[in-house]
C-alpha cells in the first residue's frame, strides 16, 4: 500500500539533509529508529510505495536542485514552508529574507499555490518577542507572499519543560491568543489566504483547525486520521526524520 512520506516533522531534511535524503531515495528504502521505543523501522521508498511527499522546512533552497529527480518517483508534493522572521535570540540561524521569498515564489510557480502552506509559527508569548512585533512581521511576510499560496498555518508555542528553560514564557495569555488570531485572520482574508490553527487553542470564528497532512486535499486519496499529539488532525504518514538532529537550534522547538 502506498503511503505518504513526511520529511520531516522531526528535523529539517530539505535544509540540512537533502543529500542524505536523495541517497536513501535512490536506494529505495530507509531504516530509522522509532523515537519512542528505539525499534528499527523499515520504510520502502520505491515508486509504487509512495503516495506523495510532504516536505517541511525553513529553507528549501538547497533542496530545489533535487526536485526534478524526485518527480521521477512521484510528482505529488506538499511543502510546509516556515517563514516567521523571529529574531536571532530565538532562531540562531540567520536566513536571508529576500532569498526565502524567492524560493517560495519558485515553488509556487513550478508546483502551484495549492502545493504550499505558509507556516507562521509558532506564535510566542515571551518577553524576548513582543506581541506587536509578531503582528508587524506577519504583515511584512504576507505582503510578499500574496498570491503564492492560499493557506497560512499558525500555532502557539507549547510550553514543554525543555522549551520553558530556554525562554521566558508567559503562560496566561488566552486573551492575547484570541486577539492575535483575529488580527491574523483578518489580514489573511484581505490578502486572499485562509488561516488555520495547528494543535492549539483557543478556537476563533473563521480560523479552522489545521490538518497539516491531509491525504485527500494533497493527494486525492482518503486517509486515516493519525494524530501525533493532542489537537492534531493529521492523516497517517511515515516520517523519515530523527529528533535532536536539526542544526537550526531554535529555542522554541520541541524536536531539539
Amino acid at each position: 500500500m502506498a503511503e505518504i512520506i513526511s520529511a520531516s516533522r522531526r528535523t529539517d531534511i530539505p535544509f540540512y539533509f537533502s543529500e542524505w535524503f536523495m541517497k536513501n531515495l535512490r536506494a529505495g528504502f530507509l531504516k530509522i529508529k522509532n523515537p519512542f521505543n528505539q525499534r528499527e523501522i523499515f520504510i520502502s521508498l520505491k515508486r509504487e510505495d509512495i503516495l506523495g511527499f510532504v516536505f517541511w522546512s525553513k529553507n528549501f533552497k538547497p533542496f530545489l536542485k533535487y526536485l526534478k529527480e524526485i518527480e521521477e518517483y512521484t510528482n505529488k508534493f506538499h511543502f510546509h514552508f516556515t517563514v516567521n522572521l523571529h529574531p536571532l535570540e530565538i532562531e540562531p540561524f540567520n536566513l536571508n529574507f529576500k532569498e526565502t521569498i524567492k524560493t517560495f515564489e519558485f515553488l509556487s510557480k513550478n508546483y502551484g499555490k495549492n502545493s504550499l502552506s505558509w507556516r507562521f509559527d509558532p506564535i510566542l508569548f515571551s518577553s524576548i518577542l513582543p506581541f506587536e512585533e509578531q503582528i508587524k512581521n506577519f504583515k511584512k511576510i504576507i505582503n510578499c507572499l500574496q498570491g503564492m499560496t492560499g493557506r497560512c498555518i499558525t500555532s502557539f508555542m507549547f510550553p514543554y519543560k525543555k522549551v520553558k528553560k530556554r525562554l521566558n514564557f508567559i503562560e496566561d495569555a488566552t486573551e492575547k491568543k484570541i486577539e492575535i488570531l483575529k488580527i491574523l485572520r483578518d489580514e489573511a482574508e484581505e490578502k486572499g489566504m485562509k488561516l488555520f490553527l495547528c494543535s492549539s487553542s483557543p478556537l476563533v470564528e473563521g480560523v479552522e483547525p489545521s490538518k497539516c497532512i491531509d491525504s485527500l486535499s494533497f493527494f486525492g486519496v482518503e486517509g486515516k486520521k493519525s494524530p501525533t499529539r493532542k489537537g492534531c488532525n493529521c492523516d497517517f504518514s511515515l516520517d523519515l526524520g530523527s529528533y535532536g538532529t536539526c542544526k537550526s537550534r531554535c529555542l522554541y522547538c520541541y524536536a531539539t
